[in-house]
């Protein structure tokens, strides 16, 4: 199973956000209480991303949907049949630090599964190298 490489958020807008005043993010709570929901609350969770105002949204490799939103500094990835860990959605949340120290940047990962527990275990921890290379790329864009 191979989660394509997400890029993330144009340069220009990690300028805009960075530029932007002093603020703080702290985790964002998931979407629903547990990590398994049914098909019906998935599809009413893609339902909601697709009426985001900015959302944008592409069929990807690996029977997977990307959806982002600018605005949200929000990415979701919602697994479409075919996908092992099919139903399924992924979240992850662009989360900004200023402090007096500087800026830190990290990414608040959450996800949903109506399908295989175990696959969605899986899929979940590919974007754990995924996200660990974002952050690391907006790190270095920090220091210049």
């Amino acid at each position: 199973m191979n989660t394509p490489r997400l890029l993330w958020f144009p340069t220009l807008l990690l300028g805009l956000v960075l530029s932007s005043g002093s603020f703080s993010d702290g985790p964002v709570e998931p979407r629903f209480p547990s990590g398994h929901i049914t098909i019906e609350q998935l599809q009413q969770f893609m339902a909601e991303v697709k009426i985001i105002p900015d959302i944008r949204c592409a069929n990807a490799p690996e029977h997977q949907l990307i959806c982002d939103s600018g605005a949200q500094r929000t990415i979701w990835v919602f697994t479409v049949e075919g996908h092992p860990a099919h139903p399924a959605v992924s979240r992850g949340i662009m989360v900004v630090n200023k402090t007096s120290a500087g800026t830190s940047i990290g990414i608040d990962r959450s996800g949903h599964y109506a399908g295989d527990a175990e696959a969605f275990k899986h899929w979940m921890s590919e974007f754990k190298v995924l996200d660990d290379r974002q952050v690391a790329e907006w790190s270095r864009s920090l220091r210049r």
